[in-house]
C-alpha cells in the first residue's frame, strides 16, 4: 500500500527525536470544494466535425484496411446495410500519420486498428518511425521553414498538424544521420578527385586547387560597441575543390556558441552531446583556426592545397602555410586572390579617390559623385575584361574561329556617350594609378590563374535556404548545414532522393513524387546552363543599360531621412535661423555660382576684345605690331586671381568667393577685384605680313562681344578647354589660330594647338 505521508528527513541524531514527534503531512490533500464535472463532447458531433477534414494515408494500406473491414462486417453482420466509416473518437496520431479503425453507424461493429503508414525498418526494439515523418524532416532541412511555419501550412490544408515537440524530437534523430550521410559523400568525392588527377597524369594527385570562405549567421562587425561579444554565434567555413567543372564542396567546419541544454548564465560546462562546440570567449571570426581544422581534415584523406584562393580579408592562407611548415602536409601552398572580390575592391578604390572626383565633368558636387560612382563601375569592369581577354588569348586556350571578343565598347551602360575627361597629364596619371591597381605586376601575380571563390560564395547563398537569418537553429545547426551541402553537391532533386533512401524512407520508384523530384533536378541544371549562356548575359547587359539610361533622366528623390522627427529642438532652431539668414541675403550656392560664371565670362570677354584690338585682329586705328622684345616681356606676366577661384575645375570657395562676403556681384566689381590681366601674345611671328592689314578684317563690334561672352560662359560651366578658333568661327582670319586657354588657375591667350599658355 502506498504511503500517504511525507517523511521529513533529519540531519543528525539530536534532531531525530524532534522530527519523530512531528505530525504526519498528507502528500496530496484534497480540497473541500465540490468538483464540477467536465462536459463531454458528443461523439456524433465530433464525428461530423472531422468528416470534412483531411488525412495522409498510404494508398495500398488504405485499400487493405477497407477490404478487410468489408469482409469482416459482412461475415459478422450479414443482414446489416449500415454505413462504414472511420471512428474518429479512437484515432491515434503520430506526426503526419495515424492509426484508424472502422465502425458501422447502425450496428455495433468496430474493427481493429489499422496502420495507414509505412514504417522504417530497423533492428532496434520499440515502435518504428513512420517513413513520412522521417522524409518530411529530410525535406524540411533543405527549406527555410521552421516547425511553426510547417504546422501553419498543414493546418491550412485542413489537416491535424504534428506537435512542435514531436517535430523537434524527430529532427533530433534524423539530422545527425544526415550529417553522417553527407560526410560519407564528401569522403567519396575526395577519393574520386584523387582518381581523376591520377587519370590526368598528375605526379601528385592529392595536390589540388582549393577555394575557401566563411559564412556567419550575423555580421561579425555590425554590433561593435552594442554587444559584449561579436554578434555572430554560428559560423560555417566551407572548402571547395577547383579541379573539376562541378567544384564540389569537400570540406566544412561548423562552430556553434549556442546550447539548448545549458544556458549561458548557468555556469555549467557543455558536454560532447551538446550542440555548442565553441565558448563565448573565443573569437568566432578566427578564420585561421577554422581553415586549419578544415585543411587537416582534408589531409587525413590525402587532399592537400596546392593553390588556395580566398578573399582579400581572409587569413586562411597562413593556416595552409603553417601546416606545410609543421610538416603536416608535403605540398607548399600558393595563395591567390579571388578575382570577384578584387574587382569590388578596385571599384571602391576608384570611388574613394578624391583626385578623380575633381576631374569628373559635372557641374555640381552631387553630379560629380554620381559620375565617379559610374566611372568606378565602368573602369573596374574594363580592367577585368582586359584581364579575361588576355587569359583567353594567352592562357593556353585557343581562339575559336579566330574571333576576339570586343570588351572596349563605346556604348557602355554606366556612362553616357557624351562622357569625356580632359586630356591633361595630371588626369592621365590619376587614371593610370587606378588601372595599375588591377593590372600591375603584383596584382597579376596574385590572379594569374583567374581563380575565384564563386562556388563557396554561392554555397553561402544556398546556406541561407537551410539557415535563414530570421531563424536560429540551436540544436540542429550542423545537420542543416550538411543537408545544404548535400543539396548543392548533388542537386535539389537527386539529393532528397538519396537522403530518403539512406534513411530508410525511400521515395517509391516510378511514383509521381519521384518524377517530380527528377523534374526539379532537370530544371535546376537547365537554369544553371542558361545563366552561363551568352544570351542570358546579353539580356542582363541590355536591361542594365536600359535602367541606367532611365536613371540618368529620372533620379529618385531622397524621401526617407532617419530620425526626422527626433531632432533636438535646439538644432532645429539653429537650422531655422540659418535658413532665415540665407533667405534674407538671397544668396545660395547655385545663384552664387551662376553670378560668378557670368562675371568671369564678362570680364574675360572684355579683356579678350581689348587684346584682339591691341593685336590687330579687330579693326581699329592701324598701329605697328609690337616688337619681339615687348612681346616677350609681356608674355612673362602672370594672370592672377586674388581669391579662391578655380576656373579649371569649376570649384569655388563660398566662404571667401572673390572676397565679396555674400554681397551682390556685378560685372564691374568682378573685373576690378579679380585682377584678370591677359597679356598681348606674339601672334604676328608666323603671320604673312603682307596680309596683315585693315582690309583683311570686317568690323563686328557688339555682335562679336555677345558671341564670345555666350560661348565662353558655356565653356566655363562645362570646364572645357576654350578654343578661340571655335568661338570666332567665320569671324577671324584662317591663318590666325588663337586660343583662350585655362591652366593652373590662369587665363591666357595662346597660339599653340596643344593649348599651352605663352604667358
Amino acid at each position: 500500500m502506498t504511503s500517504l505521508v511525507q517523511n521529513i528527513p533529519y540531519k543528525d541524531t539530536d534532531t531525530q527525536s524532534v522530527n519523530d514527534t512531528k505530525p504526519a503531512v498528507l502528500l496530496r490533500p484534497r480540497g473541500t470544494a465540490p468538483k464540477i464535472p467536465k462536459t463531454k463532447k458528443s461523439a456524433k458531433k465530433n464525428q461530423r466535425s472531422e468528416d470534412s477534414s483531411n488525412r495522409t494515408v498510404n494508398v495500398r494500406l488504405n485499400a487493405i484496411m477497407w477490404n478487410s473491414v468489408f469482409r469482416e462486417h459482412q461475415r459478422l453482420h450479414p443482414n446489416c446495410n449500415g454505413f462504414l466509416q472511420w471512428n474518429m473518437e479512437r484515432e491515434e496520431k503520430f506526426g503526419f500519420v495515424n492509426r484508424e479503425e472502422a465502425m458501422c453507424d447502425k450496428c455495433n461493429y468496430q474493427s481493429r486498428k489499422f496502420k495507414l503508414y509505412e514504417e522504417v525498418q530497423t533492428k532496434k526494439p520499440g515502435r518504428k518511425a513512420a517513413k513520412i515523418n522521417v522524409s518530411a524532416q529530410a525535406a524540411l532541412s533543405q527549406t527555410p521553414l521552421g516547425y511553426t511555419g510547417l504546422r501553419k501550412i498543414v493546418l491550412g490544408c485542413n489537416m491535424p498538424a504534428p506537435s512542435a515537440s514531436g517535430l523537434q524530437k524527430r529532427a533530433n534523430k534524423v539530422l545527425p544521420e544526415i550529417v553522417n550521410i553527407n560526410k560519407e559523400d564528401m569522403k567519396a568525392r575526395r577519393k574520386q578527385l584523387i582518381e581523376i588527377n591520377t587519370l590526368r597524369g598528375r605526379k601528385d594527385p592529392g595536390s589540388v586547387s582549393l577555394q575557401a570562405d566563411g559564412a556567419y549567421n550575423n555580421a561579425i562587425y555590425s554590433g561593435i560597441g552594442k554587444t559584449p561579444f561579436q554578434p555572430a554565434t554560428q559560423v560555417v567555413y566551407s572548402v571547395a575543390e577547383a579541379e573539376t567543372e562541378d567544384k564540389s564542396i569537400i570540406g566544412v567546419v561548423c562552430k556553434n556558441k549556442l546550447c539548448s541544454i545549458h544556458p549561458i548564465k548557468s555556469g555549467e560546462k557543455c558536454t560532447s552531446s551538446c550542440s555548442s562546440n565553441l565558448t563565448f570567449m573565443k573569437s568566432i571570426g578566427d578564420e585561421y583556426t577554422w581553415a586549419k581544422e578544415a585543411l587537416q581534415d582534408l589531409a587525413s584523406d590525402g587532399i592537400e592545397a596546392k593553390h588556395l584562393t580566398t578573399d582579400p580579408d581572409s587569413s586562411a592562407y597562413r593556416a595552409a602555410d603553417d601546416l606545410y611548415l609543421e610538416n603536416t602536409t608535403s605540398t607548399e601552398p600558393e595563395h591567390f586572390l579571388d578575382t570577384r572580390h578584387f574587382l569590388n575592391n578596385h571599384r571602391k578604390n576608384i570611388k574613394n579617390n578624391k583626385e578623380l572626383g575633381e576631374i569628373m565633368p559635372g557641374r555640381t558636387k552631387k553630379d560629380r559623385e554620381k559620375l565617379l560612382n559610374n566611372f568606378a563601375l565602368d573602369l573596374a569592369e574594363r580592367c577585368q575584361s582586359e584581364f579575361t581577354q588576355a587569359m583567353e588569348k594567352y592562357g593556353d586556350i585557343p581562339l575559336f574561329a579566330r574571333v576576339e571578343k570586343k570588351f572596349w565598347l563605346s556604348n557602355r551602360a554606366f556612362l553616357p556617350n557624351s562622357f569625356k575627361i580632359r586630356k591633361l597629364d595630371e588626369n592621365l596619371n590619376a587614371i593610370r594609378k587606378c588601372v595599375l591597381y588591377r593590372l600591375s605586376p603584383s596584382a597579376l601575380k596574385k590572379t594569374r590563374l583567374n581563380l575565384n571563390t564563386q562556388k563557396v560564395e554561392g554555397f553561402n547563398r544556398s546556406l541561407r535556404r537551410s539557415l535563414p537569418k530570421n531563424v536560429t537553429y540551436t540544436k540542429n545547426f550542423e545537420g542543416r548545414v550538411h543537408s545544404a551541402i548535400h543539396s548543392v553537391n548533388l542537386g535539389p532533386g537527386e539529393s532528397l532522393l538519396v537522403i530518403c533512401k539512406q534513411l530508410g524512407a525511400e521515395i517509391s520508384p516510378g511514383s509521381a513524387a519521384e518524377k517530380e523530384l527528377k523534374a526539379i533536378q532537370k530544371t535546376d541544371r537547365m537554369q544553371k546552363a542558361y545563366k552561363k549562356s551568352m544570351k542570358y548575359k546579353k539580356e542582363r547587359s541590355n536591361t542594365r543599360k536600359h535602367l541606367y539610361k532611365i536613371y540618368e533622366k529620372h533620379q529618385e528623390e531622397k524621401c526617407y531621412e532617419k530620425n526626422k522627427l527626433m531632432r533636438p529642438v535646439k538644432q532645429c532652431h539653429q537650422r531655422k535661423l540659418i535658413n532665415d539668414n540665407i533667405e534674407a541675403t538671397n544668396v545660395n550656392v547655385d545663384t552664387l555660382t551662376n553670378a560668378m560664371t557670368d562675371a568671369i565670362s564678362a570680364a574675360v570677354t572684355a579683356k579678350v576684345m581689348e587684346n584682339l584690338k591691341d593685336n590687330g585682329i579687330l579693326p581699329q586705328t592701324i598701329t605697328q605690331p609690337p616688337s619681339r622684345e615687348a612681346a616677350v616681356a609681356a608674355s612673362t606676366q602672370e594672370i592672377s586671381f586674388d581669391n579662391t577661384v578655380t576656373a579649371a575645375n569649376g570649384n569655388f570657395d563660398n566662404s571667401t568667393t572673390l572676397g565679396y562676403n555674400r554681397s551682390v556681384i556685378t560685372n564691374e566689381n568682378i573685373a576690378s577685384q579679380t585682377g584678370i590681366r591677359i597679356p598681348a601674345q606674339q601672334i604676328t611671328t608666323n603671320l604673312n605680313m603682307s596680309n596683315y592689314g585693315a582690309a583683311a578684317y570686317i568690323p563686328l563690334g557688339r555682335p562679336l562681344y555677345m558671341k564670345i561672352n555666350g560661348k565662353l560662359k558655356d565653356r566655363i560651366i562645362s570646364k572645357d578647354f576654350v578654343e578661340m578658333s571655335n568661338i570666332l568661327v567665320d569671324h577671324h582670319p584662317s591663318e590666325v589660330d588663337l586660343h583662350l586657354a585655362v591652366q593652373n588657375k590662369r587665363f591666357g591667350l595662346s597660339s599653340c594647338k596643344n593649348g599651352n599658355l605663352s604667358l
